[in-house]
């Protein structure tokens, strides 16, 4: 199966990086028209966000009748339990992608999101394109040295070194947080070392 973690329908990561999709009811609407593509044997897994405030019961009870079987509901098991059990991941845009690389699981990206590089993800532009995505889930794969290098590069420049001191105090360094700064400022971008592009 290919597990789908849905996103908290409002946040600003659907309102304004949704893309093609336009919402969370719009990919289970998506799904709903594509997920007979997928071949015999394999399913959707869709679980609500647990921070979701409306629910999703009404478009996802119609996406289920629609799919023929092909989308799964399940709340009930944790998140992080349903990704390392499934084939790969599908998201508009949430961090869930980015814990599928800990578990070396292809991703589905629908929305405009940061790691949505070909190679690293497989990207997907249209409803038409998820429907050939799906029609071959056997076939997503993904580039081990293109992820090991983007995660070196959040480890070393996205996110600034933390440490924890035996009061359990954290301190963030200093040097680092200023050189985000100014890089976020600017508009520049960090090199792995953290020079200014």
């Amino acid at each position: 199966f290919l597990f789908c973690p849905l996103q908290v329908p409002n946040d600003s990561q659907i309102t304004l990086f949704a893309g093609w999709v336009g919402s969370v009811e719009g990919m289970i609407a998506a799904l709903a028209r594509t997920a007979r593509a997928l071949p015999e044997g394999w399913h959707v897994r869709l679980k609500e966000h647990p921070s979701a405030r409306s629910s999703l019961a009404d478009p996802l009870a119609r996406a289920v009748a629609e799919a023929g079987g092909r989308l799964v509901i399940d709340n009930a098991t944790d998140s992080f339990a349903q990704l390392a059990a499934s084939r790969g991941v599908l998201t508009i845009n949430s961090s869930m992608g980015l814990q599928a690389f800990f578990h070396d699981k292809p991703v589905i990206v629908l929305g405009q999101a940061f790691f949505a590089i070909p190679g690293l993800v497989t990207p997907v532009h249209s409803e038409a394109a998820l429907a050939q995505t799906l029609a071959h889930p056997q076939a997503l794969s993904f580039d081990p040295a293109l992820r090991a290098a983007f995660m070196s590069c959040l480890d070393l420049v996205y996110y600034p070194r933390v440490s924890e001191a035996p009061d359990g105090s954290i301190t963030i360094d200093p040097d680092a947080l200023a050189r985000m700064l100014d890089a976020a400022r600017s508009g520049t971008a960090l090199s792995p070392g953290g020079a200014f592009l």
